[in-house]
């Protein structure tokens, strides 16, 4: 390994938190929320949260209700809404 990153075909990096280590994968920056919250357009969050919101609205398109047990142990019918998607930032209030 030393060698390999010797003659530059291998690196090791150091990080702090998995943001650093997504900004070296991804070459995004992760983004920072302003004061009001906000998320700059572009950053790998947003995508990341948009992208969610899609997988979301495509599992609501395609589900169909499934029995679940309670925990009391009684069969129920879940109506495969499964609660509202994420929120992307660029459409919060």
């Amino acid at each position: 390994m030393v060698e390999a990153c010797a003659a530059g075909r291998f690196r090791i990096f150091a990080v702090s938190h998995a943001d650093d280590a997504l900004e070296l994968l991804s070459g995004l920056p992760t983004g920072e929320p302003d004061a009001e919250g906000n998320l700059p357009e572009g950053c790998l969050t947003v995508l990341v949260m948009r992208r969610l919101a899609e997988f979301f609205a495509l599992r609501r398109e395609y589900a169909t209700p499934m029995q679940v047990v309670s925990r009391a142990g009684e069969a129920e019918e879940e109506d495969g809404e499964g609660g509202e998607p994420p929120t992307p930032p660029s459409e919060q209030v």
